[in-house]
């Protein structure tokens, strides 16, 4: 936009503090190759912390005839940290701010902050395999199945567990369809990704339901709002997810009606008296309106 130059604005991951970076390149194409070679750097693809701070202005193109900036040279277009770059920018611009409904096509921000560090942590991966800014060289025909076995071996070895896992091939598995895109040179992968020998992560561990004396003190230390959270829980089996969406009026003395994010699918089931005594006493104390959500944070936002 006029005036306020070329730039990108991302929450600092340590502090949580929205930050902006300014491009100092006049047009837009030396903007683009100097925001993919700071998200590079940012992912950790050259090995190093971001370029420029938050209110730092990147310096401009030398203008002198066969130069090149250190920003253009640090990722070739095409590369494995371009494409990266710019699924990160397609993830970013869908994912919805705190507090906003669901939307078809749109991702959650704590989604949005694991897919971030699954790309970080599979560009750190092949720079420590292949070299200190590798990922900015190396093409999709440059990736071998050895490379992608080898990164699902060590998250194994890690002791990560099978979902964590799953979502970080996932990830490195759209990192590979993207890089089919035109802008990056409609790449092919030179292997089938379905000939992968895959390793599993560690199994979650059995869930124990607790004990009725291990309830009864929950009760007994939990305030109005944690026992009709725990009340739902026990007498109609909702989980976090089902807590989180639930809205007042979907529950009464007789029965509730639950419609479940992921499948659209209406529940139905009677509502036990324990369970409707231990909601109504909440209800009374938070004053909640029908159709609002019935358990929100204490700044009045979702739980998720």
């Amino acid at each position: 936009m006029r005036g306020l130059g070329w730039h990108v604005s991302y929450r600092d991951p340590e502090t949580g503090v929205p930050r902006k970076v300014r491009f100092g390149e006049k047009s837009k194409a030396e903007a683009e190759r100097a925001y993919h070679a700071w998200v590079a750097a940012y992912l950790g693809g050259d090995g190093r912390a971001p370029p420029v701070a938050a209110k730092d202005t990147a310096k401009p193109k030398p203008s002198r005839a066969g130069s090149r900036s250190p920003s253009s040279a640090a990722v070739q277009p095409g590369s494995i940290a371009h494409v990266a770059s710019g699924l990160i920018r397609y993830e970013t611009d869908r994912a919805r701010e705190d507090g906003d409904g669901r939307a078809a096509g749109t991702i959650a921000p704590r989604v949005l902050s694991d897919r971030k560090k699954a790309v970080k942590d599979f560009l750190a991966f092949l720079n420590e395999r292949h070299g200190v800014g590798s990922v900015g060289r190396m093409k999709l025909a440059d990736l071998d199945i050895i490379d992608v076995e080898a990164f699902n071996r060590q998250m194994v070895e890690s002791g990560a567990s099978s979902s964590t896992v799953n979502r970080k091939m996932q990830v490195v598995k759209r990192i590979i369809d993207r890089a089919g895109r035109p802008e990056y040179g409609k790449q092919v992968l030179g292997w089938n990704w379905d000939a992968l020998d895959r390793l599993s992560g560690r199994r979650a561990s059995k869930k124990r339901l607790p004990s009725r004396e291990q309830v009864e003190k929950l009760l007994a230390a939990a305030d109005v709002r944690g026992r009709a959270m725990i009340w739902m829980g026990i007498g109609l089996g909702f989980g976090q997810s089902d807590l989180a969406a639930i809205r007042v009026g979907q529950i009464d003395s007789k029965s509730y009606d639950l419609r479940r994010g992921k499948t659209g699918i209406e529940r139905y089931g009677l509502t036990p008296p324990a369970v409707w005594d231990a909601v109504t006493e909440y209800m009374r104390d938070s004053g909640r309106e029908k159709g609002e959500l019935m358990f929100v944070t204490s700044r009045g936002r979702p739980l998720v």
